[in-house]
């Protein structure tokens, strides 16, 4: 089985991690294909270059003859300084960041997590600066 992973440090990549170390009779192959293209991940997996692919895909976008699942949902870390308002937050929902300047830096237009952002901000009237290096 061969599988597509967006990046081998997150989460999907690790649950297909944990997955072969439980079942290591699998013959399991964990690819990364480009990081840039959800389509090219999709059209791998209809030529069956991969046999499946971990990548976010909005559902209007899922080619015929592929099925997709909803698999994991991960909480967004908020960090601030020790006197911003948001500091002695437990928690915070979407609503509570709008009128806030929020940095992302490295958010590469025509990728998964800019379409993520672009919705979330226009969703909730947040401001979102992605200005600045990619730092990984």
């Amino acid at each position: 089985m061969r599988v597509d992973v967006l990046n081998r440090r997150i989460s999907p990549a690790q649950a297909v991690y944990r997955f072969y170390r439980s079942h290591p009779e699998m013959d399991l192959d964990a690819v990364t294909l480009s990081k840039e293209n959800a389509d090219q991940a999709a059209q791998a997996v209809l030529e069956g270059s991969v046999d499946a692919s971990f990548r976010p895909l909005p559902a209007d976008q899922i080619p015929a003859g592929i099925s997709a699942e909803r698999l994991l949902d991960a909480s967004l870390e908020l960090m601030v300084g020790s006197s911003h308002s948001l500091a002695d937050a437990p928690w915070v929902s979407p609503a509570d960041l709008a009128g806030h300047r929020i940095w992302i830096p490295g958010i590469r237009p025509g990728t998964e997590w800019a379409a993520f952002y672009q919705a979330l901000s226009e969703a909730f009237g947040l401001s979102i600066d992605a200005l600045g290096p990619e730092l990984r």
